[in-house]
């Protein structure tokens, strides 16, 4: 089943038509049915590309390659980000996640039995922290659990107390690798150490959530970030939190986001189609205003997007009921396609989304 066959075959299983055109629909069923599982937020609170893969195999039967997600992108469509936005969840390259269906066909998050935080639970239940060596050193030979070398293992004052207190620190997601737990793991034992205390089991849930969140924000571009598909071809894209004057100089094509819809057009001897701080990507061109290319370039993106269906809402020209970030890759996908085009691409200019994808 070639690139193009699969895209459709997933569509086709989700009873969505006409795919790829139909792919904002695609993202909006498959967040849903993320966002509907058992496990969102309590244990996983990120997604990651092999996730995503796995969750569309469950419920479709077809396997997406990571060859696949990378043409996928090349070609406008980022799986990957663009279900992250809708689910306000992170992005990370490691995420240890097994997928399952539950009752009804719901899809259950649960963490891998070989996971470091399960080998914390199976301790914590049996009170098992005084030959803490031992069992972590029986399990690192055997291979019963990932849980790294010694410096990751947590400590057995940390032990002591959970098994005295009647807690169980259950690592997210985000953190279920050795490396990852040790640091919420000490986390942990400093705000013990500093008497912050915890009242309860849920208290205590709360402080680790809190942590993993902070640690995944570090990582995450906070006013937006790239968000746009890097494709070959086309110019290297940059990212302003407002636009500069010089970009704004004309002649340029662009899309904007008007309200929940998008807008494309083109100046090409005007600079005021797009202000400073409007959410939009700006195309600048190498051509001469009388030349016309940027009304060119808006009637080729036009003409390509109803070729796959895409049509102006009623009424209006030049208005599109899709967001922003879902139209952009596709019209610099179109771009790319017509070689003539880009040969008078100066640069492409994104304004930074506050995508806010980290949950409170």
């Amino acid at each position: 089943m070639n690139n193009s066959t699969k895209l459709e075959g997933i569509c086709s299983r989700l009873a969505i038509e006409g795919c790829p055109s139909s792919y904002v629909r695609l993202c909006d069923i498959l967040a849903v049915k993320i966002k509907n599982g058992e496990g969102v937020n309590n244990y996983l609170n990120c997604i990651s590309s092999t996730f995503l893969s796995e969750v569309i195999e469950i419920l479709t039967n077809v396997k997406l390659t990571p060859s696949n997600m990378s043409l996928y992108r090349q070609k406008g469509y980022n799986l990957v980000s663009d279900i992250s936005y809708r689910l306000k969840l992170p992005v990370v390259h490691n995420l240890v996640c097994d997928v399952v269906k539950g009752t009804g066909n719901q899809l259950v998050f649960l963490p891998n039995t070989k996971t470091p935080s399960m080998a914390l639970k199976a301790i914590q239940q049996n009170g098992m922290f005084q030959v803490r060596n031992e069992i972590y050193s029986f399990w690192q030979k055997s291979g019963t659990f990932n849980i790294g070398d010694k410096r990751n293992w947590p400590s057995v004052s940390l032990l002591d107390w959970l098994y005295k207190n009647s807690y169980c620190l259950t690592a997210p997601a985000s953190h279920n690798t050795p490396v990852r737990l040790k640091r919420l793991t000490r986390h942990i034992s400093s705000c013990i150490n500093n008497k912050t205390g915890f009242i309860n089991q849920e208290e205590l849930n709360n402080t680790i959530h809190k942590f993993c969140i902070s640690e995944l924000s570090l990582n995450a571009f906070k006013g937006g970030g790239p968000w746009l598909p890097e494709i070959n071809g086309l110019p290297e894209i940059s990212y302003l939190d407002s636009f500069t004057p010089d970009v704004l100089q004309s002649p340029y094509f662009y899309v904007r986001s008007v309200g929940q819809a998008a807008k494309i057009g083109s100046a090409d001897r005007t600079n005021s189609r797009v202000k400073r701080d409007n959410q939009a990507v700006i195309i600048k061109l190498n051509t001469r205003p009388e030349s016309g290319e940027a009304k060119k370039i808006e009637s080729l993106v036009r003409r390509e997007l109803q070729n796959i269906k895409i049509f102006p809402v009623d009424n209006k020209l030049d208005h599109y009921a899709l967001q922003l970030r879902d139209i952009a890759p596709m019209v610099l996908s179109i771009l790319a396609r017509n070689p003539g085009k880009i040969y008078n691409i100066h640069s492409i200019t994104a304004l930074n989304l506050n995508t806010d994808i980290l949950r409170k």
